[in-house]
């Protein structure tokens, strides 16, 4: 009898479900700073500042390479609303819930990015990046 390769269906849905929920714990104030240096920087690093920096033109005049760059938004106005994952636009271009606002444009990210980009605005959004470039 072989064994799969691949963990049970049931094994990995309750990991899953395990990482989602993890995703879901408030998180304490302390552990925001971490959070945004752990998850959010790598996803914006990886995701977004190839079009969204000081070192391009900015797309759509949206910089993601400080705080004061999304605060201060683009031509569609400010990317996050800190405490509003549904009224922040940076949310609904990751969810690609716009047809006119989808990013990045190259595809739709992971459903757990997307769900680490939701806790930190709804946890207040916490970016100690102070300067353009605080990549």
């Amino acid at each position: 009898m072989s064994r799969s390769a691949f963990p049970a269906p049931e094994l990995t849905r309750f990991a899953i479900c395990l990482i989602l929920a993890f995703l879901m714990l408030p998180l304490r104030a302390d552990e925001r700073e971490s959070f945004f240096e752990n998850e959010i920087r790598p996803l914006l690093i990886e995701n977004c500042l190839e079009c969204h920096s000081e070192e391009t033109e900015r797309s759509g005049n949206l910089g993601l390479d400080s705080a004061q760059g999304w605060r201060n938004g683009g031509d569609l106005g400010p990317a996050i609303v800190a405490g509003e994952p549904d009224q922040s636009l940076l949310i609904k271009a990751i969810r690609y819930d716009e047809r006119d606002l989808e990013m990045p444009p190259e595809g739709k990210l992971p459903a757990q990015a997307i769900q680490a980009f939701e806790k930190w605005v709804r946890e207040g959004a916490v970016d100690p990046r102070t300067a353009a470039s605080g990549t």
